[in-house]
């Protein structure tokens, strides 16, 4: 029994120091592994394509956001902002300059309401903010609860980490050393802010290099919108790989004909991006959400004014609708 006990004994001995040098190994580790300190995390919806929501906090109340990087200022429903929130007068709008606001539509004035304080997470957003106050009733219809949308004011004070894997959109510090690490391990592309602020990447369409407005609000089935220059200076260069024509029913005197089109090649700081589709519009060219999607990993590093992706991305391509089934929608759209 002797050398049984002894054995035993032995194997627990062992079994304590495979511990303590696991423990060690760990505290090791962790001294010079940079923690992840993201202040708050959004999740990244399962379903492609889908928008991103962060859940503001205020008091007693907890809001649903739209996360837009294409909103140059905040943005609230106008029901909620009615039920929860203080309008300002109008000598406070006119002190707040609400009428340059960017946000203003065609034919509407909106009012206009102090922001109370909102968190998320560890994140607190700037205090004394103003929104414009919108009808999201019929949007949300089709999403859910929409309380307003997180704009660019809040978005740029932090950087963000896109991982799909994990399901997270992840926003730090300026300096995190988590976050300059993973973005470090990235290939990087300069970030401008134009169309009044919104941040825009420059992509190689075809040989054209063409300005893509970052647009995270932005839905739908293709990787985004190209402009109609560009789209005409594809064509003219032979630059289209497939293309369909969308003729929906239109107000009397005008046009809603446009193209559905793949360019034949694309590239991203060097890295190809062939087979994303896009809608032909007449605004800028834009990046949507289902681009984001198509990408494992993704570092808005608005700090140093840089979007990241890693350098083995390959994207998957999209897929075009038929002339067929275009014809059909369309027709389905125009009246008896």
């Amino acid at each position: 029994m002797l050398p049984e006990r002894k054995v035993h004994w032995c194997c627990r001995a062992n079994s304590a120091a495979n511990r303590l040098t696991i423990a060690v190994f760990i505290i090791a580790a962790s001294a010079c592994t940079p923690r992840n300190d993201a202040l708050t995390v959004i999740p990244i919806d399962p379903a492609p394509n889908s928008l991103l929501f962060a859940k503001l906090v205020s008091g007693p109340h907890t809001y649903r956001f739209v996360f837009s990087t294409n909103a140059l200022t905040m943005v609230v429903d106008t029901a909620m902002a009615k039920r929860d929130l203080k309008q300002l007068t109008q000598s406070e709008c006119e002190a707040q300059e609400c009428v340059n606001d960017s946000v203003t539509q065609a034919g509407e004035s909106p009012d206009y309401y102090w922001l109370p304080p909102l968190k998320n997470d560890q994140w607190t957003l700037p205090d004394g903010s103003t929104a414009a106050a919108f009808d999201y009733r019929q949007i949300a219809a089709q999403y859910g609860q929409i309380d307003g949308l997180l704009g660019l004011p809040a978005i740029t004070t932090l950087n963000w980490l896109w991982n799909r894997g994990a399901g997270t959109m992840s926003g730090y510090r300026y300096d995190s050393r988590f976050f300059s690490r993973t973005r470090d391990a990235l290939v990087c592309t300069a970030m401008e802010m134009i169309e009044g602020g919104k941040p825009a990447i420059q992509l190689d369409v075809g040989g054209q290099p063409e300005w893509f407005v970052l647009d995270t609000s932005a839905d739908g089935r293709l990787s985004g919108n190209l402009s109609r220059t560009l789209v005409s200076a594809l064509r003219s260069g032979h630059g289209v790989a497939a293309e369909v024509i969308f003729s929906p029913q239109a107000p009397a005197g005008q046009s809603w004909r446009h193209a559905l089109l793949k360019p034949k090649s694309i590239s991203l700081a060097g890295i190809h991006v062939d087979g994303l589709a896009f809608d032909e519009a007449d605004g800028p060219s834009t990046l949507g959400i289902g681009f984001l999607y198509k990408l494992d990993r993704a570092a808005f590093d608005f700090a140093n004014h840089r979007f990241c992706i890693p350098a083995s991305t390959r994207v998957k391509p999209d897929s075009l609708p038929t002339q067929a089934e275009l014809d059909r929608r369309a027709a389905s759209t125009r009246p008896d």
